[in-house]
């Protein structure tokens, strides 16, 4: 059953899929865009089935998580190792977000009918099909939202966590605009952004602290978090220790 857990990297994939084929083939037709965006995340929900039984059947609940090496960046002397890791916490955090999506995306698909801010005169077909003008830009970012999502969640470095992160926080400034016309969304979508940005320079700041104080200097979490380094911190000086523990998630 250990094997399903190999899987866990597939999982932000049907997403980004349906993102993409949003973007450049369905956008047009705003039914065959929802069902689009809905079967990638049904299949991610299918898939973080496996994956949940696996991490859960699991000897001692996965003390020991799985983890594997899609690809490496290199970057000098050292290099930068893309991948995943699961163990039981985040197979479960897969498993509800997985199904949340589902739920959200269903919900959406529906929610997402002419909004009243908007004129019908401008948007005759939108308005005669009952949906909104830009119904499938919507549904392209919701996917977009899932993919950085779930990748977080089975990022097995800093480094890929934060890109999975900044693709949530882009896709947050896109959704809270999304009906730019009103200047409440507008308003809401920049404060959002900054609030965010404010918050990337931290996690930053306290990545690379990490990295300078860690032994060995990395930011994979399964070297970062491994009793000797964690010792080694831990012996840190107070103000040292806290700009460090704010570089982890």
């Amino acid at each position: 059953m250990e094997g399903f857990l190999n899987l866990a990297w597939l999982a932000p994939v049907p997403p980004f899929l349906a993102f993409l084929a949003i973007v450049l083939f369905t956008n047009r037709n705003k039914t065959v865009s929802a069902l689009v965006a809905i079967g990638g995340a049904v299949i991610s929900f299918l898939l973080s089935w496996p994956i949940a039984f696996a991490a859960f059947g699991a000897e001692h609940f996965g003390a020991h998580p799985v983890e594997g090496q899609l690809f490496s960046i290199p970057t000098g002397n050292s290099a930068i190792h893309v991948g995943y890791l699961v163990d039981a916490p985040s197979a479960l955090m897969l498993f509800m977000v997985s199904f949340l999506l589902v739920m959200i995306f269903v919900y959406a698909s529906g929610y997402m009918t002419f909004p009243h801010h908007l004129s019908v005169a401008d948007y005759p077909l939108a308005a005669s099909q009952g949906k909104d003008p830009r119904y499938s830009r919507f549904m392209a970012y919701i996917s977009l939202f899932a993919t950085g999502m779930m990748g977080l969640v089975v990022s097995n470095s800093l480094i890929t966590f934060f890109i999975f992160w900044e693709v949530m926080g882009l896709c947050s400034y896109l959704l809270i605009g999304f009906w730019y016309e009103k200047a409440s969304a507008r308003a809401a979508s920049i404060k959002a952004f900054m609030t965010t940005r404010v918050g990337d320079v931290i996690m930053l700041i306290g990545m690379m602290m990490l990295y300078i104080y860690s032994e060995p200097s990395s930011l994979m979490f399964s070297e970062m978090l491994n009793v000797h380094n964690l010792e080694h911190l831990a012996e840190l000086s107070m103000p040292t220790n806290w700009a460090v523990i704010g570089g982890l998630p």
